[in-house]
């Protein structure tokens, strides 16, 4: 029972970062359950920490706007579930989401409502401008539009909550034509609107499809890129009073239709996708610290090239979530995918038997420290839970606590130790040769120890036996 004593006996949490270098590599998953919303892309997505949940709003099932949704879902990190409140805001796409000033909420602004066609040729889009908030304990949405000032009604204008000042910040966005956009920056403080474009101070120009997030480390709205007639690259920042335009040495090219968000675990924006130009999507990932974006090699699948999705951080499993989507040619994926820094790697991802899979763990940030790493032939949901809050993705079962243990060396090589003067550390475990493991799923992950409390803890490394 060492794994578990060890992870419960943590009363808060000591998380050391590693160290950004130029080059990074990242593990994406797949963790699409077997049921799941009906495929949509441009909804609203947020991550609502009372509740521990990422909640979804809206979308439309494909590019025309004809026919978007009008429905509320959770995803848990493993499970996504509908909800059915009495009320809602009405069909919305081109749509945001993000973590409200009020406990508990996530709040909606605007979005489109529905395309109307108008044959024989064109169409009329109807947009919105009202406030809503839903909230997560009572499973209810609430029109919160205030008498007061509001921004205009329009789509596309992106969201996200300023944690350090109880703020959710909105800039942008555009026309039900997309032909007209807007260049205002307003905060939400849970009752108000307030337009807080600066006066006579740079600020981004005027555009919609573009990204942002809140990076709670360095207390700034990051936003990249987006379209407004042309495809932009610009990188700003806002810290509550002014918008500061970030000149990177190194950025992704231009583009929109993307989506950033901040991973709490790495303390870093992580970028992803987007396009060019409709209806051809990108899948590269970057990071940014602050200074400069960095791409990101990553181990493994990825996910299919795609725009028009939506990301959050997770703080409770680490990562990024990604969902909802259009790929190439606006063909609908209905997929959910997590990204880890890739601190744990197994190599190779498909042993066969009678082999022995090796598992790289790197945590510059913890180097010396001591860790334990367990193994789990039961899957990864729904993980141990820490005192911290936080999970690891690993089920406990007989062979967490046999790995974890110490007890047999052989069997799990190098699973309990410290790392070596750089934070990394070899594992070795070896895949018996006896017929009938074809198949077999082994999920690893680690975590460091610092005095009484968990370190940092690891993405899962996943090999299936073939």
């Amino acid at each position: 029972m060492r794994m578990r004593s060890l992870l419960r006996a943590a009363t808060s949490a000591v998380l050391v970062l590693a160290s950004l270098a130029s080059a990074q590599t990242g593990v994406w998953t797949d963790v699409q359950p077997s049921a799941s919303p009906p495929v949509r892309a441009t909804e609203g997505l947020a991550f609502e920490p009372v509740s521990g949940l990422v909640i979804a709003y809206g979308g439309t099932p494909d590019e025309t706007g004809y026919s978007p949704f009008d429905e509320s879902w959770a995803f848990d990190g493993c499970t996504w579930t509908q909800l059915f409140p009495a009320g809602n805001p009405g069909t919305r796409f081109n749509a945001y989401l993000a973590q409200s000033p009020s406990p508990g909420r996530v709040v909606l602004f605007g979005g489109g409502v529905v395309v109307i066609p108008t044959p024989p040729v064109g169409y009329v889009p109807i947009i919105d401008g009202s406030t809503w908030e839903f909230d997560t304990q009572s499973i209810a949405w609430t029109n919160v539009t205030p008498a007061g000032p509001s921004p205009s009604p329009r789509q596309l204008a992106n969201t996200v909550y300023d944690s350090s000042r109880g703020r959710t910040v909105l800039f942008g966005g555009t026309n039900g034509y997309g032909t007209a956009f807007y260049a205002d920056t307003w905060e939400w403080d849970g009752t108000a609107w307030a337009n807080v474009t600066p006066v006579g101070g740079p600020s981004p120009v005027a555009r919609a499809w573009h990204s942002m997030a809140y990076d709670s480390a360095r207390q700034r709205t990051v936003l990249f890129g987006g379209y407004n007639g042309s495809q932009l690259g610009d990188t700003w920042e806002w810290d509550g009073t002014q918008w500061i335009q970030i000149l990177p040495s190194t950025s992704p090219a231009p583009r929109s239709s993307g989506a950033i968000a901040y991973d709490p675990w790495t303390e870093r924006v992580v970028l992803f996708a987007g396009s060019f130009g409709w209806p051809i999507g990108l899948n590269d990932t970057w990071e940014y610290d602050g200074t400069n974006w960095y791409p990101v090699g990553t181990v493994g699948p990825v996910p299919p090239p795609q725009y028009l999705h939506r990301m959050v951080g997770d703080p409770v499993r680490g990562g990024i979530l990604v969902y909802g989507a259009f790929g190439n040619g606006w063909s609908p994926l209905n997929d959910t995918w997590r990204y880890h820094r890739a601190s744990l790697v197994a190599n190779p991802p498909d042993p066969p038997a009678g082999t022995t899979v090796s598992y790289q763990l790197s945590l510059p940030g913890d180097a010396g420290l001591p860790y334990v790493a367990g193994v789990s032939l039961s899957g990864t949901c729904p993980g141990i839970p820490l005192p911290d809050g936080r999970i690891v993705s690993l089920n406990h079962d007989g062979f967490t606590d046999a790995s974890a243990s110490g007890a047999y060396p052989a069997a799990f090589q190098g699973f309990v130790g410290s790392l070596d003067g750089v934070g990394t550390a070899l594992l070795g475990l070896p895949i018996p040769a006896v017929p009938g493991l074809g198949g077999l799923t082994i999920d690893v992950a680690a975590v460091t120890l610092n005095g009484g409390a968990i370190g940092s803890v690891t993405n899962t490394a996943t090999v299936v036996v073939q």
